[in-house]
């Protein structure tokens, strides 16, 4: 059973990883193009895809060192199921713009169709930490359960 609650711990930490680099990449490009970093730094925007490729190892060394703690799993689970809920508003509110929109043009209504694509993202970001978090729970229960069965 070790090896399952490993297993669980290592899948849970990956898509946890998975969702914070997809939340934190837009992020940073974001800073990098408001504050005008290039200027400052001498770099170009590539930084912000290293940040990309790189986040994911730190975050699953960080997250691993908190699986112990009950409250990480717990916080992630109810942040996944609040940016899901506010993925399905966001998605749910544009198709209804969407539906009576009177369209002017071929591009009319576009950004409808942005803001649907932006529900569905968010909406598969809060499923990764959902997920992520479930699976943490359930090597914890796992990894209970088994201490109580050994002498």
């Amino acid at each position: 059973m070790k090896v399952v609650v490993d297993i669980c711990r290592w899948f849970s930490s990956a898509l946890i990883a998975l969702a914070v680099s997809c939340v934190v990449f837009p992020c940073i490009t974001i800073a990098y193009e408001v504050f005008d970093l290039q200027k400052c730094l001498g770099v170009d925007d590539d930084v912000c895809w290293l940040a990309l490729l790189l986040g994911p190892a730190l975050i699953v060394v960080i997250h691993r060192g908190f699986h112990r703690r009950v409250w990480v799993p717990v916080a992630t689970l109810t942040g996944g199921f609040v940016l899901s809920g506010l993925g399905v508003f966001c998605f749910v509110s544009e198709r209804k713009a969407d539906a009576v929109h009177v369209s002017t043009g071929p591009f009319s209504g576009v950004e409808h169709w942005f803001g649907m694509v932006l529900g569905m993202l968010v909406i598969l970001v809060a499923a990764l930490l959902v997920l992520g978090a479930i699976l943490a729970l359930v090597a914890r229960r796992i990894g209970r359960s088994e201490d109580r069965v050994r002498p």
